[in-house]
């Protein structure tokens, strides 16, 4: 007996036993009603239909696709990344923003901040660059205390970029949701 081309006899949503013997003598005539049962059991333990209610099942399809993460840049992040790729084309870079992280957080952040992970050779290179077309908002790999002090809302933070980290399958400089969540916790 071929469980799939049963399956696939069956309308999408739920069915009845009755819907699903008739599926079964579409694909094999000779079919009884009394190896129903153990045709039932079988679908079942091989995980091709699930029970949702009495006499009631369901096919149980692919998993439903999943949305991939992007974050949504602000326009003052759109600028950063404008001035990234007019100055340093070549230069590997990601930039992400604090906001995205609302979405996994209880308490919702009101202040954004602009990360730029650049190369390590790059580093000064890039903050020299940003400082003089964002003044007074740019900090280079700042501790916590300086971060604290000199920090500005919108305010852009260059970091050493972590070579191993997964890429991403969108823009070059977009980060993938998996690096954010292991640099993080």
């Amino acid at each position: 007996m071929n469980k799939h081309a049963i399956i696939r006899k069956l309308l999408d949503g739920t069915c009845t036993r009755q819907q699903i013997l008739h599926a079964a003598r579409i694909v094999e005539p000779s079919f009884k009603e009394t190896q129903l049962r153990y045709l039932m059991g079988t679908l079942l333990n091989s995980a091709l239909i699930i029970r949702v209610g009495r006499n009631q099942y369901q096919k149980v399809g692919k998993e439903p696709k999943k949305s991939i993460f992007t974050g949504k840049y602000s326009h003052a992040a759109l600028q950063v990344i404008a001035s990234m790729q007019k100055q340093f084309p070549l230069l590997s870079y990601w930039v992400w923003e604090l906001p995205w992280l609302n979405e996994f957080f209880n308490h919702q952040l009101a202040h954004n901040k602009i990360f730029v992970e650049v190369e390590k050779d790059g580093c000064d290179f890039v903050f020299s660059a940003l400082v003089e077309k964002f003044p007074g908002r740019v900090l280079l790999r700042p501790k916590a205390q300086e971060l604290l002090r000199y920090g500005t809302d919108d305010g852009i933070i260059i970091d050493r970029l972590v070579t191993e980290a997964p890429k991403s399958n969108g823009e070059r400089y977009q980060v993938p949701l998996e690096k954010l969540i292991v640099d993080l916790f």
